[in-house]
């Protein structure tokens, strides 16, 4: 076992979650006395049952005597039961110092090691005095350590995987691995004992999650997957998981797939997007270069991901920053139109997103399916953060009383006021016209309210006809104004909230925020355009990027505007800003 030892001293934990020491939690409970004098099976946590297909995760602060390598956590496996419970039956107790015992305990495999060399360990030739520092080392370093447990079932499959972190810095792993535990049907039970020593369970952290994927990361491609998630027309489906992988290759993450309402491998079964976590994917319209920028919103495969940095091999600072990354993802239906981002905290900590659009099905009224698969990766699902609601398309009317909008989506107008724009009269005004009913997806309109208030639009999945003659363009993901071959372009904005209107762009091409529009007018040239309030427009000057008030403003990724951004991703002149 010594050389077992040995050979595992330089490796480091695949997987697992891992947890922030910097602050400890509020919801704990202590198990044990605190003077450590509580003996050998003297005080029990609760019990948590984990099925097949399942991880438990669990945290706590382990303080020990020090005396024995034993004087430390003791985790108890059953067969789903507890202590008293009829039928009660220990499968494994596993000691942290890697021994144990149980009816299941020779059926699998042990490894327990320190990440880093122990200092002097190397320096001594004697196997017993390397032994002792070992232990010495352990006993010493386990007191006050920070300690994560996961269990993790995948079929007949079992693996424990332990991670402390002592106070020091110095982590040590344990794993236990049984191929044949148990059958899928049987539940399995986990609680913790003590010896000598007391345990701190930070219970906000403990979790049940679905195990998707081989816990190794050593899942094929689409070698396991979620069950299907039914999106309903204009709905959103929003997932959580987290995303562990073997950092080989860059498509070795999670995986989204989104089909028709038919049962994989049955007549009719389409898929219609298959996204990779590496900005690629295929089927339907999707079929794009990674390092490409389409401008075509019915290719739109966008991500801020950092690809390389200096000394490392083309996308291992990608590879490093998924492994253990935090993924919400919405999937959002209006009409036709399905829009998939992913929301991704890596395990940094830095934040980074993946964006697509693409018209899903012959049309919006039936259901489509999505579920998530991976490739030498496996995901911890959280279903309890797993929703379907209502698309719905919000804002906030400017302070001017107008917004210049667009959206992905084909649209009901009902509840708001929208204005087509169809030209120019001679008194520098623009002709607006009010369209009501429902517009198609990538329709620039103004949106007229009261300064401040909120609105929400709701997708539609009936056929529509986009305004006649409208002149507005939309931008519903932002950028960059387009330079006009001819005639001329404008955007919204005022130097004055009582005097909105459109100025004309120049040299400088401004860029808006997502869900925004831009006026391209054949023929004028006047400086401004004004909306008819009957306001005075001399002395209005070519746009320049500190005239319009719309510019720097903050805007979420659905084009909503934010006064007081929070931490999170947002869209200011086109671009997307961290706020942290």
């Amino acid at each position: 076992m010594m050389k077992q030892i040995l050979r595992k001293a330089c490796l480091v934990l695949l997987g697992g979650i891992l947890m922030s020491t910097s602050a400890w939690a509020q919801n704990t409970t202590t198990v044990g006395a605190e003077d450590n004098t509580t003996g050998w099976w003297g005080a029990h946590s609760g019990l948590n049952t984990i099925a097949a297909n399942q991880a438990l995760h669990m945290e706590f602060l382990n303080y020990s005597s020090k005396v024995n390598n034993y004087n430390n956590w003791v985790l108890v496996l059953t067969n789903g039961t507890y202590l008293g419970d009829n039928g009660y039956t220990e499968y494994v107790v596993l000691r942290s110092d890697n021994f144990g015992w149980g009816s299941k305990f020779e059926s699998g495999t042990r490894v327990h090691y320190r990440t880093t060399p122990i200092p002097g360990f190397d320096d001594l030739t004697d196997d017993d005095a390397r032994i002792a520092l070992y232990w010495q080392t352990f006993r010493e370093e386990m007191d006050g350590a920070t300690v994560s447990v996961d269990i993790y079932r995948k079929g007949t499959k079992l693996i424990v995987r332990s991670l402390a972190t002592a106070t020091n810095g110095a982590q040590w792993v344990e794993e236990f691995v049984a191929e044949n535990f148990v059958e899928e049907t049987q539940l399995v039970g986990a609680f913790f004992t003590v010896d000598n020593c007391h345990l701190v369970i930070n219970n906000d952290a403990t979790s049940i999650k679905t195990l998707i994927g081989q816990a190794d990361n050593t899942s094929d491609f689409w070698g396991d997957r979620s069950a299907d998630f039914i999106i309903g027309p204009n709905k959103t489906l929003t997932l959580e998981f987290d995303n562990f992988s073997n950092k080989a290759l860059n498509f070795e993450n999670w995986i989204v797939v989104v089909t028709n309402d038919v049962n994989a491998g049955a007549d009719g079964y389409k898929e219609y997007i298959v996204l990779r976590a590496d900005n690629y994917g295929w089927q339907g319209a999707l079929n794009t270069n990674p390092n490409a920028s389409p401008t075509d919103w019915f290719n739109l495969l966008a991500s801020n991901y950092a690809w390389d940095y200096e000394g490392q091999a083309n996308g291992q600072k990608f590879r490093d920053e998924m492994d253990g990354s935090h993924v919400v993802m919405t999937i959002t239906r209006g009409g036709n139109v399905t829009d998939i981002y992913a929301d991704i905290t890596a395990s940094s900590g830095a934040k980074y997103y993946e964006h697509f659009v693409l018209p899903c099905g012959e049309d919006g009224n039936a259901n489509l399916r999505a579920f998530l698969t991976l490739e030498k990766a496996h995901l911890l699902l959280d279903d309890s953060k797993t929703t379907v609601t209502d698309t719905k398309i919000t804002g906030t009317i400017t302070a001017s009383g107008y917004n210049s909008f667009s959206s992905y989506f084909p649209l009901n107008l009902t509840g708001v006021k929208a204005y087509k724009i169809t030209g120019v009269d001679n008194a520098n005004k623009v002709v607006m016209s009010e369209v009501t009913g429902s517009v198609p997806a990538q329709t620039g309109l103004l949106l007229e309210g009261t300064a401040g208030a909120d609105f929400t639009l709701l997708p539609t999945s009936a056929a529509t006809t986009a305004p006649a003659g409208n002149l507005l363009v939309a931008l519903p993901n932002g950028g960059q104004v387009a330079k006009a071959e001819s005639g001329t372009n404008y955007v919204f904005g005022w130097e004055d909230a009582s005097k909105p209107g459109f100025f004309r762009v120049n040299d400088v091409l401004p860029t808006l925020g997502a869900g925004k529009a831009y006026l391209h007018v054949p023929a004028a040239e006047a400086p401004f355009l004004s909306i008819d309030l009957g306001g005075e427009t001399t002395g209005v000057k070519s746009l320049t990027p500190t005239l319009s008030q719309e510019e720097g403003a903050y805007y979420t990724l659905d084009g909503r505007r934010v006064s007081q951004p929070t931490k999170g991703l947002y869209i200011v002149n086109g671009k997307k800003v961290m706020v942290k």
